[in-house]
């Protein structure tokens, strides 16, 4: 009596035909991305968790793209209101200077850059907020924070707090307010 074959589909050659996503990298792909992104020879958000996340299929590219931006509203939005930086390594070389005069163009400049960057961050706050308590929570930590979720809620969670941003920021612009 022969072995029973698993239910799956098959080639011409009675092969197993996987049925993965052509878009997805592989797992050694990912890896080799990663490592790369790690030390400093591919960008740096792949290293990421949500870069890696996004590498693995877990988030769509404008969930992606949701959690860069927001990622990068954060940090601009910390350097407006002078939040304490992260803690990190000492640096060897030491990079001096003051803030640009108040009074001065540049002064001005970076006034209105700031000024922009906490309207856009506490717009999208709001937007956040809007999908309520627990997926803003959530998606600080992977994107702010750069946690892992923990288990399939919180991963559920991330997946509606990036397409709420996203939908969102594609509402305000075509409201032309951005």
């Amino acid at each position: 009596m022969s072995r029973r074959k698993h239910l799956a589909a098959r080639g011409s050659t009675g092969r197993i035909i996987s049925r993965r996503d052509p878009e997805l990298l592989g797992p050694n792909e990912v890896r080799r991305l990663v490592d790369a992104a790690a030390i400093g020879l591919r960008d740096s958000v792949w290293c990421s968790m949500l870069g890696r996340m996004h590498l693995t299929g877990k988030i769509t590219a404008s969930q992606f793209a949701a959690g860069k931006r927001w990622t990068t509203l954060v940090a601009d939005y910390a350097v407006a209101c002078q939040a304490p930086a992260p803690p990190r390594t000492r640096s060897l070389d030491a990079s001096g200077g003051t803030p640009a005069d108040p009074d001065s163009d540049a002064g001005r400049r970076e006034a209105r850059r700031h000024e922009r960057a906490a309207a856009a961050h506490l717009a999208g706050r709001h937007g956040l907020r809007l999908a309520g308590h627990e997926v803003e929570r959530v998606v600080d930590s992977v994107c702010v924070q750069d946690r892992a979720p923990a288990g399939l809620h919180e991963l559920d969670a991330l997946r509606t707090g990036l397409q709420s941003l996203s939908t969102w920021w594609s509402a305000r612009r075509k409201a032309g307010l951005r």
